[in-house]
């Protein structure tokens, strides 16, 4: 029985020794990396102390093309390049007419006997063959007296205008 008393006590016994052994290694590992780095900053510190300068920047700095100045852009406007006034039936002179195009027309019911009174016109091309029929179709009158109409053929056209009274037609491009 002491034998087998003697092998429980040598064996924890040894088993401590091993891990004590293990222990004082890592902790005088740990403890000469903690002077290392010390000692490093207090030299890196004194060092900057001593000379006082500002570290120089030898990076190169980007540089940017000029930004584009800014153009200013048309903005179409509608644009009057024919007007046409009469008093009854009557045809325009022709005139040339782009591809999109409007017709604006006013009338005066005080021109008329009755107040009121028919404003009708059709857009013809320069053969008579009828590019828009009944472009203009209105009853002149109190709180009816312009409109318009938008159009989009071209071509040498004239209007053949049919009224009772006064009225004025303009046509307008955009510029």
């Amino acid at each position: 029985m002491r034998k087998f008393l003697a092998k429980k006590i040598t064996m924890p016994i040894w088993l401590i020794a091993a891990l004590a052994f293990v222990l004082i290694g890592i902790v005088s590992s740990v403890k000469s990396n903690t002077n290392t780095a010390n000692s490093s900053g207090q030299t890196n510190a004194n060092t900057i102390n001593q000379t006082q300068k500002p570290p120089v920047n030898t990076t190169p700095t980007a540089t940017h093309p000029p930004a584009p100045t800014a153009t200013a852009t048309h903005t179409p406007v509608w644009t009057v390049v024919q007007t046409f006034s009469g008093n009854g039936d009557e045809k325009t002179s022709l005139f040339n007419a782009p591809d999109s195009w409007r017709i604006v027309w006013s009338c005066d019911p005080s021109s008329s006997f009755g107040g009121s009174y028919n404003v009708m016109a059709d857009v013809n091309y320069s053969d008579t063959t009828t590019l828009d029929y009944g472009a203009i179709n209105a009853i002149c009158q109190s709180g009816s007296t312009s409109g318009m109409t938008n159009e989009y053929q071209g071509g040498k056209v004239y209007l053949d205008v049919t009224s009772e009274g006064t009225w004025t037609i303009q046509i307008e491009v955009l510029k």
